[in-house]
Formats: C-alpha cells, structure tokens, sequence
C-alpha cells in the first residue's frame, strides 16, 4: 500500500457524513424461534425469512477484518480521521492531510473564525459582485485606470501615501491556458471571497525599463536617479571615464555599477523591503543610469538606461487559495552603453537592472501543486567599448534562477567596456556587481538589480510543498494569517 503526505499548507475539506441507525426490535415484524445458524441469534421479533442463511459460504474476503480495533486494509476505503489528520485515499494511494481546523467524520473542518488580510480592510472581500473564471486566453488589466468588467474595482489609499487598485471577486479561476498582464502605475490586490485557483500565469513583471504595476521606472537621461525607494544611483562621469548605473533594492540590495577608468559606479539601492510583512505593498526599485555624454551636445546620449523595478501583487482568498500556475514579478534588465559613433564620442556605460517586486498570498487554505514565484532582480547593463554598444541585461521574469548581466561591447580598436552584474535571485537576493575596466576612457557595467520579496500567509504559518521560488529565504518568508 503507498502512503503519502499531501504537499498542502492546510486543509482541503471534504464534504459527507454518516448516520447510524439502531431499530427498535419491537417495531419489526417476524416470528420466533427462528435461529440463522450456530453463535448467531436474532433475537425475538426478528424473522430472517426462509432462504437465508449466515452460515458457510459467505466470506468477507482477505483483508477486511470488523473486529475490534477496525482494519482497514489497502485501498479503497472511507475517509477517516487521526486525530487533526484526515486519511483518504487517492486510488491505491493512501494521502495523509493536516486538518487545521480539526477533522470530523472523516472531513476536515474548515477553520470558522475569519481573519485580517493584509493592506486592506475585510470589508473589500465582497458577496455578489461577480467573479472571474476562464480556462484560456490572453488578458490584461491596466491599474492606473483600475477599470475591470469583472468584479468591483477601485483605487484604495494604503499607508504611507500608497495607492492600489483593489480587485473584489466572488471567486477567481484562471485555468492552465491563461496568461493575465497586469501593468499600470498602482499595485494590485485581488480580494476572493472564496476560492482563488490559479494554474495559468499572472505577469506583473517589468520589460526593460518599463516597470511593473507600483514598481519603480529606471534611471534616465531626464531623470538620473530613479525616483522611489530603493533606486540604484547614476553612475558619475570624468572626461571620457564613466561608470556603470547601480542596481535597483527590494528585498535585495542592489548590486554597485562597476568603475570605468576613473570614473566611479553608481551604489546600488537598498533592500528597503526586507523582513516586512509587504505593508504597504510597494514594486521594486529601479536601476541607475550609467553614464557616456556626446561632447557635442552633452545629451547623456550614449548612457545606458536603468532597468524599471518588478511590480506587486497581493492574493488574499477567503476560503481556499490552490496554486500551481505561475507568477512573474521580476525586475527589468539594465539597458548598455551606447556606441553612437567614432572620434570624439564619449562611448557609454551600462544602467543598473531593476529590482524584482512584491508577491503575497494569503489564505487560510492553501494547496500548491508545482507552483512558480518568480521575483528575480534584472541584469545590469554592459557597456560599450571601441567596436559597438553592450547588450541588455536579461529582464528577471526570464531567468530561471538569476538573470545574467549585459555582455560589453566588441573591442577591435581596445578593451573599454565592462559586462553588466547578475541580478539577484535563488539563494543570493543582493545583485551583483556591475564589472569595472580601469583603462583611460573604459566605462563600466551596470550592477545587478537585487532580488524580489514573497511572502505567504496561511493557518498554519507553515511553507508550503511544490513551491518553486526565486529569491529564497530571507526573502522569502512563511507567516501565519492574522486574526
């Protein structure tokens, strides 16, 4: 017989129940004296009619034993209680369920007292307001407007002067052929009054230097230093030295842009977000511009761009959260340093990657099946060199683990250019360094953007099975939901 341990964090509850019966002998009919075979009496008033008998030639099969202590044998059988475990078979499979809220008659209990979500109020869970449940297709929802036929929305102020747009659901079902892009200026929150399944992919990541919904835009040539927390600073520039962007913060620090010549990379942002509970519910930082002006006019022309930081989404089902899809909340890769022209063109360095965001999800209940969180910070920019432009950091929501830094530019005339840091991700949430050439006029790369937050609520306060993750602890966290 197989035995397993359902990879849930908490219970599944499963419905039924068993009534017993016991007759009053006098209310039947039947005559006396009617015996059905040695050791077993009927009593009076209980007739067993001709042609029944109890006796030889009636087996109950190896295995099944109703004597004391009950054996219930291999597979199939009725669900039962141990305790606060429920025990049910799945086929010939025998599956070991925790049961936070207790187990009854073979069922677990549903926990009956409600709980405090996070960021918002209990009230935004809301009855009769419609729900969204589709099994394939492409959707997306813009949260600066917050307008969604599905559902109510609205725009709701947080702490510290954030705004989000607050999705209310009766229930949420995004089947395995669903992709849902969110993009927009405010964080989202989806507020499921009862079950949320999610086996399709939900991207709130950022593109480049386009940021995901309440991450932070990157460094640019109008703006330097990307406004936010966590925003990795420009690198500094001297004659035809120039340094790389640095990497944006969230819950990782944001790798340093590395040295070009004697020009100085930009610091990286802070992990601003490490060890909160994700209130309020912020994106990640965005990376630095690196540096690289034309002398002719002083435009920052050939300056790599920052990459934008990863945005944030917060799932707060009811009753029940059951997740094996995907979400993306990665940070933007930097974007290189230019090569615009030859002769008296200051080539440029490459921007810092952005931050990945935020993901929270929450529910009382929560089963995961070969579930995926990506919020990996983005690739830092390489810079030119004599021969051509750096390339792009990769953008974190593409990275298995960690995204690679931009490569520098090609190097016919000289060695100038320097390759971008990794992003954070896995085990090491902190970006890395964005690489330094210490030649006359070389330019440095961008540094990596640090690694995301997830955080997971649920009765138990205990991390769940099946759940791929990048960044891991510390940040990633598991905390019970509050009541």
């Amino acid at each position: 017989m197989k035995v397993r341990t359902a990879s849930v964090l908490a219970a599944l509850a499963l419905g039924g129940c068993s009534a017993l019966v016991n007759p009053d002998p006098a209310d039947l009919g039947g005559g006396v004296g009617v015996d059905a075979g040695p050791g077993v009496d009927a009593g009076p008033g209980v007739d067993a009619g001709p042609g029944v008998d109890a006796g030889p030639g009636v087996d109950a099969g190896p295995g099944v034993d109703a004597g004391p202590g009950v054996d219930a044998g291999p597979c199939p059988r009725a669900p039962i209680c141990d305790g606060d475990i429920l025990e049910f078979c799945d086929g010939d499979t025998l599956v070991r369920r925790d049961c936070p809220g207790g187990c009854m008659d073979g069922a677990c209990v549903p926990p009956t007292e409600d709980w405090i979500p996070s960021n918002v109020s209990a009230d935004y869970w809301r009855s009769g307001v419609g729900s969204l449940e589709t099994e394939s297709g492409d959707l997306s929802f813009d949260t600066t407007t917050c307008m969604s036929r599905s559902g109510r929305s609205e725009i709701v102020g947080l702490d510290e002067g954030v705004e989000a747009c607050v999705l209310s659901l009766d229930s949420l079902r995004l089947g395995p052929g669903v992709t849902l892009t969110i993009r927009g200026s405010r964080p989202v929150i989806f507020m499921v009054g009862d079950v949320a399944s999610i086996e399709g992919v939900i991207d709130v990541s950022a593109v480049g230097d386009q940021p995901g919904p309440g991450g932070s835009a990157g460094g640019t040539r109008f703006a330097p230093t990307p406004a936010g927390l966590g925003g990795g600073e420009r690198g500094e520039n001297d004659g035809f030295n120039d340094g790389g962007g640095g990497g944006g913060g969230a819950c990782g620090d944001g790798g340093n842009g590395g040295d070009g010549g004697s020009a100085e990379g930009g610091e990286g942002g802070e992990g601003f977000l490490l060890g909160g509970a994700l209130e309020p519910l912020r994106g990640g930082g965005g990376g630095g511009l690196g540096d690289g002006a034309m002398l002719f006019p002083p435009t920052r022309t050939n300056a790599g761009p920052g990459g934008a930081g990863g945005g944030a989404i917060q799932i707060s089902a009811r009753e029940r959260l059951i997740f094996g899809g995907t979400i993306l909340a990665g940070g933007g890769g930097g974007q290189p340093g230019g090569n615009l022209g030859a002769g008296e063109s200051n080539w440029g360095s490459g921007g810092g990657g952005g931050a990945g965001g935020s993901v929270l999800l929450e529910s009382p209940v929560i089963e995961v099946t070969d579930g995926v969180v990506n919020a990996a910070g983005g690739g830092g920019g390489g810079s030119a060199s004599s021969g051509g432009s750096g390339t792009a950091g990769q953008d974190g929501r593409d990275a298995e683990v960690r995204a690679v830094g931009g490569e520098p530019g090609p190097s016919p005339r000289g060695d100038f250019g320097a390759e971008g840091g990794d992003g954070g991700g896995g085990s090491q949430a902190n970006g890395d360094l964005g690489a330094s050439n210490d030649r006359s006029g070389a330019n440095g790369g961008g540094g990596g953007g640090g690694g995301g937050c997830i955080l997971v609520r649920n009765a138990t306060g205990s991390a769940p099975d099946g759940l791929f993750r990048t960044p891991t602890a510390p940040a990633f966290r598991v905390l019970p939901i509050r009541r």
